[in-house]
């Protein structure tokens, strides 16, 4: 589920926890693209560090980053980062983000924080 969505510096910082499904990472992007500032965000860190499994086979990934896809439309300089260090929820991060590599966003994988906060602020 959804842990808490908040503001982090010209981006957004999203928490997940227990169990996560398509919808509510369908849910999440809506949220996201709701946000009057959307089409302003920098980055958007997703952290999976509570996340006990990611319940998503190959086909609803793609739908994921199809949907991706048409909001990177409305934001194409967005930065994207994925963080797990649980070897399920990262391989399945990097699935996304192989399948999403030809679109507009900056998208990486990693399994360390440090790292990622670092890369969204270069």
């Amino acid at each position: 589920m959804i842990k808490s969505i908040r503001d982090d510096g010209g981006g957004v910082r999203v928490d997940l926890c227990g169990v996560i499904t398509s919808g509510e990472l369908l849910e999440m992007g809506d949220r996201l693209e709701s946000r009057p500032d959307f089409t302003a965000l920098k980055h958007v860190l997703l952290v999976f560090s509570d996340v006990e499994d990611l319940a998503l086979n190959s086909n609803e990934i793609y739908s994921l980053v199809l949907n991706d896809r048409r909001r990177s439309e409305l934001n194409p300089s967005l930065k994207l980062a994925l963080v797990s260090d649980a070897s399920l929820v990262f391989g399945l991060s990097r699935m996304y983000a192989s399948y999403y590599s030809d679109g507009p966003w900056q998208v990486m994988v990693f399994s360390d924080f440090v790292e990622a906060e670092a890369w969204l602020k270069a």
